[in-house]
């Protein structure tokens, strides 16, 4: 399981309906998605070829594939300074393909995996989604766990995997040239990983950073997410000028959030029901 990192983006100066902010939300929103639902393909769209299985077997035929290449490539350059004939090469050329179409008869799935690898890294420099998100996006997955859009809400809020997403966010701004976005991120490992940027026209306008472990990195990441230090099993200490962990209660925290979390879109769904 990843840390979850809670993000949430604002939009300085806005009305009291929050215009601005709906304006994000439906240019964000995946086309079978509801508002409030973030779909970072709307920001850099991935290729659709990249998005096949991560996994051990392509990359054993990535490996077989790629030397079949190799093979083929010095083949071909072979012939340019010898005096080999057109049947002999034909000869040569029938036998190597001969060779790697029974590798790939023995584990076909490995092979056709390979290719496609194989395919992606020449022309994305990506194997799969996994190498392709994490590059581009900074994350290993699309938004999730994203709060349903409320009227009235004054921000968008959903996670992310292992790490926030200040690029994307500058991309979002850049579009947006004309608002001044608010971007938040925490990560659950409290303290650490927690910041705020203020963008305009994809331009950091304004950066609050804490040092890591401070107390201002604890104070700050729990008020993102709604709660405080004390609630994750953390107090004050005078001596260390920061927060110290007192007891074994931080991941009983993390899972009642998740289920507040939950319960909150669960509500919302019912409550669209019930409207309809």
């Amino acid at each position: 399981m990843p840390d979850h990192v809670t993000n949430q983006i604002m939009v300085k100066n806005d009305d009291a309906d929050h215009t601005k902010l709906l304006e994000l939300a439906i240019f964000l929103k995946p086309e079978k998605g509801k508002l409030g639902d973030i779909d970072f393909n709307k920001l850099l769209p991935m290729p659709e070829e990249l998005n096949i299985e991560a996994c051990s077997i392509g990359e054993n035929g990535l490996k077989l594939y790629s030397q079949f290449m190799k093979e083929s490539l010095s083949l071909a350059f072979s012939n340019l300074g010898t005096q080999r004939s057109k049947e002999e090469q034909n000869r040569l050329v029938s036998e190597l393909i001969d060779k790697y179409a029974k590798i790939a008869e023995r584990d076909p799935e490995a092979w056709e995996l390979g290719e496609k690898y194989y395919n992606n890294l020449q022309k994305y420099g990506a194997r799969h989604w996994y190498d392709w998100t994490n590059k581009h996006w900074g994350t290993k997955w699309n938004a999730y766990d994203c709060i349903p859009w409320e009227k009235g809400s004054d921000m968008l809020e959903f996670y992310t995997a292992w790490d926030s997403v200040v690029k994307l966010m500058a991309m979002l701004s850049k579009k947006f040239p004309e608002m001044e976005i608010t971007y938040r991120w925490a990560n659950e490992d409290l303290g650490y990983d927690v910041g705020e940027i203020v963008m305009k026209d994809g331009r950091i306008e304004q950066e609050r950073l804490p040092i890591d472990g401070s107390k201002e990195a604890y104070e700050m990441a729990a008020e993102i997410m709604g709660s405080s230090p004390e609630e994750w099993g953390f107090v004050f200490s005078e001596a260390e000028g920061t927060y110290v962990y007192t007891e074994d209660i931080e991941q009983r925290h993390i899972e009642k959030l998740h289920e507040e979390r939950s319960e909150k879109k669960e509500k919302k769904t019912r409550n669209d029901t019930m409207e309809r």
